[in-house]
């Protein structure tokens, strides 16, 4: 349930420790919820923040139609750490 971000100075590392940046609170409410598919969109963010998006499913099919929101994506504002 948990996003990560690793930063480098170069696209082929060496890459820092994972630190992470947001705990998605749907798998902790709902048994049988997962998160997946984290990703940041820094082309879009506001500067001091990432947007970051993610999606949520669940093991249970039919949680499909008795929960509108599955499935959806998710949007959160991370504030950065000032250097």
């Amino acid at each position: 349930p948990k996003i990560q971000a690793r930063t480098a100075s170069d696209p082929a590392g060496p890459w820092s420790a994972p630190v992470d940046i947001w705990t998605c609170p749907e798998p902790a409410a709902h048994k049988g919820y997962f998160a997946y598919s984290g990703k940041a969109h820094p082309g879009i963010s506001a500067k001091g923040e990432l947007l970051i998006t993610y999606a949520v499913n669940s093991f249970q099919f039919g949680d499909l139609f008795s929960d509108p929101t599955l499935y959806w994506p998710r949007f959160v504002r991370v504030q950065l750490a000032s250097p």
